[in-house]
């Protein structure tokens, strides 16, 4: 083999003649004026493409570079306007369709990549800040509807927030982390409509503090607070026109104090107290003095101190 025939040197009018050579290793384009190089083509042992470089206009910047497996193109990179680092870098699968697409910043870092299924539909995105570090991370359905989409803190490891969405579109949870992106602060569940029906929070160490569910008209139907110490604070349900149906407050040990019943139109017409133990000690009604609970009949006042407690009453009046 000799160098002429192992090297060719042409310009873009020879390119159909010498591809069909069957010992071209090495093919080099020129622009028009037959000395500035415009592109390399690098062939394997059996005649297929193995590389391709494009230049930009002064002929050495590198400006595309194309790898092939057996004449299958595999990988394309575009490079910046100094050719020093990368713009977009373009993967493939063996039946030409793309499989992963980076975009890169000015300073050469991620800006974003996207990847895909072999029959071209959208899979994932990820999502990266100045410095290069994740910023998100969105998946998708097989119609390349959102499925899942996660945003990252500053460090581009830990969680921000997580959410989830039902296939026809409308999401279905979201759950919010804290600064650490270790403990949670705040989730939140819907239906297929995109109705809230559950939502809880919690302290900065990670403990609940608040459940709350809805109704599908969106208004609440139970609320439950809790303390740091994770004993119960309080519980209300609700009717479903939104006003409090009942009210329970706790003390700071989680015992029962107070039980308190609201007419749907949110007067009150119970209450009801109760001592440390949780037992009944009062109970208080609208339409009703208050009167103890275990109903026992009232002890008479003798004669002899009836005299008494109706004289200290009279000396009160003065």
């Amino acid at each position: 083999m000799d160098n002429e025939t192992s090297h060719k040197v042409m310009t873009t009018d020879d390119i159909n003649t010498i591809c069909n050579e069957s010992e071209l290793k090495e093919e080099k384009r020129f622009r028009k004026d037959g000395k500035t190089l415009s592109s390399i083509i690098i062939y394997d042992e059996n005649g297929n493409k193995q590389e391709y470089k494009s230049f930009k206009d002064d002929g050495k910047t590198i400006d595309c570079v194309i790898q092939y497996n057996n004449g299958i193109m595999l990988e394309e990179k575009h490079f910046n306007a100094t050719g020093e680092s990368l713009s977009e870098r373009i993967l493939f699968y063996e039946n030409g369709n793309i499989k992963e697409y980076n975009e890169y910043q000015h300073n050469g870092l991620l800006k974003c990549t996207a990847n895909y299924n072999e029959n071209k539909k959208l899979t994932k995105i990820k999502r990266y800040r100045n410095d290069g570090l994740l910023c998100a991370v969105t998946t998708y359905y097989n119609d390349e509807k959102i499925k899942k989409e996660c945003l990252f803190n500053k460090d581009g490891k830990t969680l921000f927030s997580v959410s989830t969405y039902y296939e026809n579109g409308y999401i279905k949870t979201t759950t919010d982390y804290n600064d650490e992106g270790k403990k949670l602060s705040f989730t939140a569940k819907y239906d297929n409509k995109g109705t809230l029906t559950e939502e809880k929070r919690y302290w900065k160490d990670g403990t609940l503090w608040l459940i709350k569910t809805f109704y599908g008209n969106g208004n609440p139907k139970r609320e439950e607070q809790f303390r740091r110490n994770g004993a119960r604070f309080f519980v209300i349900t609700y009717h479903e026109n939104g006003n409090e149906e009942r009210v329970e407050e706790y003390r700071e040990n989680g015992t029962l104090s107070i039980i308190k019943r609201y007419m749907p139109t949110g007067k009150l017409y119970e209450k009801r107290y109760y001592s440390q133990d949780g037992r009944k000690m009062l109970a208080f009604r609208e339409s009703q003095k208050r009167k103890p609970f275990n109903n026992a009949p009232k002890k008479k006042i003798s004669s002899h101190l009836k005299a008494p407690l109706l004289k200290n009453e009279q000396d009160k009046e003065r």
